[in-house]
């Protein structure tokens, strides 16, 4: 099993230990929380280590899922959503944790990660079970691109779309040019785009500008 030090270079290592603390250096981590002199060794509590193995499972998925799926929300992201299951994730494993006997230091630290990490693979878990439970496919779908750069849909239904990013591709195209995307709509009623033929369009546009 893991050790207090292992555990705690596992974590500290993680992608999205490291996102939080390039954005917010002042929530630092001390070296030896996790079992260093003095301190409550975490691999005393199987509850704890099931938890960091959780939270360096999900951490993986939710990275290697952002690269292997060309699909994405088509309108908003629900972050409230993926927030929301995060902070219930925190509680919950906080519960667990105390159930556990693992005092009030680790105990936060561990459930927080562990939340934020639910709640970062919950963003690409809801696009995996909306397409699971897709009962009729990719559908293509016509749009009208505006003044704006937006695309609007010929017809009611899927959401404006917009490529924020991507206005220099979207400004050869004349206001009012018609333009087709592949989108569906799954058991979780939101739609999601597959964005494959529309990063390669993206990709010949810029390596002709090259």
């Amino acid at each position: 099993s893991l050790r207090g030090a292992e555990l705690e270079q596992l974590i500290a290592d993680s992608p999205l230990v490291q996102f939080v603390a390039v954005r917010f250096p002042r929530l630092e981590m001390k070296s030896g929380w996790a079992g260093g002199e003095g301190a409550y060794r975490l691999e005393k509590s199987p509850r704890a280590v099931t938890l960091a193995g959780m939270f360096a499972g999900l951490v993986l998925y939710a990275i290697a899922d952002a690269y292997l799926n060309t699909e994405t929300y088509a309108g908003a992201p629900p972050v409230f959503a993926c927030a929301a299951a995060g902070v219930l994730a925190a509680g919950l494993g906080w519960i667990w944790l105390r159930a556990g006997d693992v005092p009030p230091t680790e105990r936060s630290i561990v459930a927080l990660l562990f939340g934020c990490a639910l709640g970062a693979a919950t963003y690409p878990g809801l696009l995996r079970i909306n397409q699971a439970t897709d009962r009729t496919g990719l559908q293509t779908y016509r749009y009208v691109l505006r003044g704006d750069l937006k695309l609007a849909p010929v017809n009611a239904g899927p959401p404006v779309l917009s490529f924020p990013r991507d206005g220099e591709y979207w400004k050869q195209f004349p206001q009012g040019s018609t333009h087709e995307f592949r989108l569906r709509r799954g058991g979780l009623r939101f739609y999601q785009i597959d964005m494959a033929p529309v990063n390669e369009a993206l990709r010949r546009f810029y390596r002709k500008r090259k």
